[in-house]
């Protein structure tokens, strides 16, 4: 009874080891702040670890904040972030801490190769969620060694990246012991906007009364997330209305930039995003054939699942996509979106101009989408199957 008793209590926690700087702007800060929160809600005892710039006190609020959380619960274990940058050797260092003084850490969850590294070499049971292959040689074989661990059950984020690194296994891994769990959305209810966005809001009213379609953007501004599409698209697309919001490489250039028909929101707390994000006729996704993600600027093209295909999912408007093979997992031409080449300007314009023509159209592939949404990629959904995977022996 009483081993029963500590294997239930080890099953409740969950130590999560991530390779994020929370809060950021990031799309890899935000996955991992909503999964612990999921699990949280689910009865999870949640133990975190990250880096910072924030001061410890102040950080359950800031995270409530940025991710538009209704609480945080959750053991916060922060490494301070040096010279602006997230350093996983620190949160290593910090996790290791942890491990020698022999805590009770329950399941260990981890973003971070170096742990999942380390954990292998250990012979330590845990889940390493893989979101892009390591494009450095050394770090490529840590990771290809974690990830062949009989310890390790592993969580791909595309059966694109499943299948790539599968070959790269010399040992079969077994089956049930490998899932793949794309990202997801929750369906957020309209909040009260804040007042400083107001005159944004105003401004695409004012945009749709005088009949212009409104074409919104919401993510990162880095190399290949398609901004620079969106700019030649407005450019030959004079008739209709361009937002941008996000944070990046190109938010500068944006910021000081004058369009006629295009505006640029700066970075939005994601509360305010989905109110934008509903406001808008159509959301754009013009994914190049790559795209570099993070300080190092990997290249994730052939395997991401992006958070902003859920979320504009979970919104109800119809979406544009780049064709891309790994988009095709969850998006299909004419049924939940409409697909176009990504560096076909024209084919883009065109696209936009047939929505607004076909009402019905729009209605339906965007209505397909929310089904979809709720139905396959919500956050429940995502989190009870990562919890079986937990709990396979």
């Amino acid at each position: 009874m009483v081993y029963l008793s500590l294997r239930a209590m080890e099953l409740k926690k969950i130590t999560y080891v991530s390779s994020s700087e929370i809060p950021s702007n990031s799309a890899n800060s935000i996955q991992v702040i909503r999964q612990c929160f999921e699990l949280s809600k689910l009865g999870y005892e949640i133990d975190i670890y990250f880096s910072t710039k924030i001061e410890k006190k102040f950080l359950k609020k800031e995270i409530k904040k940025k991710y538009g959380l209704s609480h945080v619960n959750f053991i916060l274990n922060p490494t301070k972030t040096y010279l602006g940058i997230t350093n996983n050797f620190f949160i290593l260092i910090n996790f290791c801490l942890s491990l020698i003084s022999k805590k009770n850490l329950g399941t260990i969850l981890t973003r971070n190769f170096y742990v999942s590294f380390l954990l292998t070499l250990l012979k330590k049971k845990h889940i390493f969620e893989v979101h892009h292959v390591e494009e450095n040689f050394m770090k490529r074989f840590l990771q290809i060694f974690a990830i062949s661990g009989k310890d390790t059950k592993v969580v791909y984020i595309s059966d694109a990246l499943r299948t790539f690194m599968s070959k790269k296994i010399r040992k079969k891994k077994l089956s049930s012991f490998q899932i793949v769990l794309p990202d997801a959305s929750d369906i957020q209810s309209n909040k009260a906007l804040f007042p400083e966005y107001l005159h944004f809001d105003s401004l695409i009213d004012d945009m749709k009364s005088r009949g212009f379609f409104i074409c919104g953007y919401f993510g990162t501004l880095n190399m290949g997330k398609g901004v620079e599409r969106i700019i030649d698209i407005s450019q030959k697309d004079k008739n209709n209305f361009f937002i941008i919001a996000g944070s990046g490489e190109a938010s500068k250039y944006l910021k000081n930039k004058k369009f006629k028909n295009l505006i640029y929101l700066g970075c939005l707390p994601c509360d305010v995003s989905r109110h934008f994000q509903r406001k808008c006729n159509v959301l754009l996704m013009p994914y190049q054939k790559i795209v570099k993600v993070g300080s190092r600027g990997l290249d994730t093209a052939r395997w991401m699942s992006p958070l902003k295909m859920f979320e504009y999912m979970s919104t109800n408007v119809p979406i544009i996509s780049s064709d891309l093979n790994v988009i095709k997992e969850v998006l299909s031409n004419e049924i939940n979106c409409i697909l176009c080449s990504a560096e076909n300007t024209e084919m883009w314009v065109k696209s936009i101009k047939r929505l607004k023509e076909d009402n019905k159209l729009g209605s339906e592939i965007a209505n397909n989408a929310f089904k979809d949404l709720i139905s396959k990629y919500t956050w429940d959904i995502r989190t009870k199957k990562l919890i079986s995977l937990i709990s396979k022996n």
